[in-house]
């Protein structure tokens, strides 16, 4: 039996506003262009050549297909050094991502044994998860706009998996109450999953933005399950630093109806 597994759409919020003051004569100062004079911000993402930061990707999912009385839980963490290695005239950030940490435990759905793989244990790397160690120091370059939108990724394989990380945001000012929406597809071993997400400002607290997210996922124009959570986004440079979301779903594959329930955590160490 083929392994089913599932693309938590983990969603990474890219956005940024930018400090610029200039002093008058008389000591009066302008507001910034990101900033409106409500106080609202425009979001953007904006890094500087050098910066470096590392990202934790969690996710623990229980996988059933009724139909079979077969469970699956899987649990994965992924650690990547993003490293900004260059930002060009129009504000295009291109950033070198290294796969620093690996970790995957599953159980097998057929007779029930733990499978565990560790990037840092070498007798935790069985061979049926070789592909995971050979993703320990794999680098792939990113180019993202300074609305969030990435615009290039240097690996094929990786492409899918980080545009699902992406977000872009809208050109309004925003402010707590206010919402935008957004409408992704992710091909995954389940087919193509279309997922409309909802975002709503509910704090804005020591340069920091906190976004409820509710989001609806379909497969084949059919409505397969909902997501929802909240993330911090840091609002000088867009950096999402904390994202929890929880999902559950119902979906088709390989002809069978497969349920997906799982939680997915985001956190950024600069």
């Amino acid at each position: 039996m083929k392994k089913i597994s599932f693309l938590l759409v983990a969603l990474l919020a890219l956005s940024s506003m930018s400090y610029a003051q200039k002093e008058k004569k008389e000591k009066k100062k302008k507001k910034n262009k990101t900033e409106a004079s409500n106080g609202k911000v425009v979001l953007r993402y904006k890094l500087k050549k050098g910066d470096v930061f590392t990202q934790v990707m969690e996710s623990n999912q229980k996988i059933t297909i009724p139909s079979m009385s077969m469970e699956m839980p899987m649990a994965q963490s992924y650690t990547f050094k993003n490293n900004v290695t260059d930002v060009d005239a129009t504000g295009n950030i291109t950033t070198e991502m290294t796969y620093e940490k690996i970790y995957s435990k599953q159980a097998n759905p057929m007779t029930g044994a733990e499978v565990e793989f560790d990037s840092d244990d070498e007798k935790k790397q069985p061979a049926e998860l070789a592909n995971l160690k050979e993703m320990k120091g794999k680098k792939v370059s990113t180019t993202t706009a300074p609305n969030g939108k990435i615009t290039n990724v240097s690996d094929e394989a990786a492409k899918q998996a980080i545009n699902s990380m992406s977000n872009e945001f809208p050109e309004t000012p925003l402010g707590v109450g206010d919402t935008w929406e957004r409408t992704s597809e992710n091909k995954s071993q389940v087919g193509v999953l279309v997922t409309k997400s909802t975002y709503k400002v509910v704090e804005r607290k020591d340069g920091k933005m906190t976004v409820e997210v509710a989001s609806t996922i379909s497969q084949d124009g059919k409505e397969a399950g909902t997501q929802t959570g909240k993330m911090i986004i840091e609002e000088n440079t867009g950096v999402i630093l904390e994202a929890n979301m929880t999902q559950k779903m119902s979906v088709s594959a390989q002809g069978m109806d497969v349920v997906v329930d799982g939680t997915s955590k985001i956190t950024t160490k600069k």
